[in-house]
């Protein structure tokens, strides 16, 4: 079963600081992920909510069998709504709305530097 979640911050009249989706929303998979001990901690939200195991609450806000498309729609528009504070993106899948820093373009382009794009000699069919 499909479903979005958030994380309220119960310091501030539970104000809604980060929404995601799980696509496993009655095990509370992805929450469980977000408090697991990573080696990268990639995601902010991952080192706050550790950090502050007591201070956000875990919310389902829709749960069902929902298909991928209505479920990105629905991360989207609570997104959208609270605007929290720790989602960098608009929600759905892909990265649109995230800007990267100087440093990390920087980063990305050194990594870069001398390989050819996989896609280098392809036919340009469209």
């Amino acid at each position: 079963m499909e479903g979005i979640y958030c994380y309220a911050d119960t310091l501030h009249e539970d104000k809604i600081v980060y929404v995601g989706k799980d696509s496993h929303i009655e095990e509370s998979r992805r929450h469980k992920e977000h408090l697991w001990n990573s080696r990268r901690h990639k995601q902010p939200i991952n080192q706050i909510l550790q950090k502050n195991k007591d201070r956000y609450k875990y919310k389902v806000l829709v749960k069902g069998n929902i298909k991928e498309k209505i479920l990105n729609g629905f991360e989207q528009a609570f997104i959208h709504r609270h605007n929290p504070k720790f989602n960098f993106t608009v929600g759905g899948d892909g990265t649109k709305g995230y800007r990267f820093t100087d440093e990390q373009k920087k980063k990305l382009s050194e990594i870069h530097k001398g390989r050819s794009p996989w896609n280098k000699g392809m036919p340009n069919i469209a």
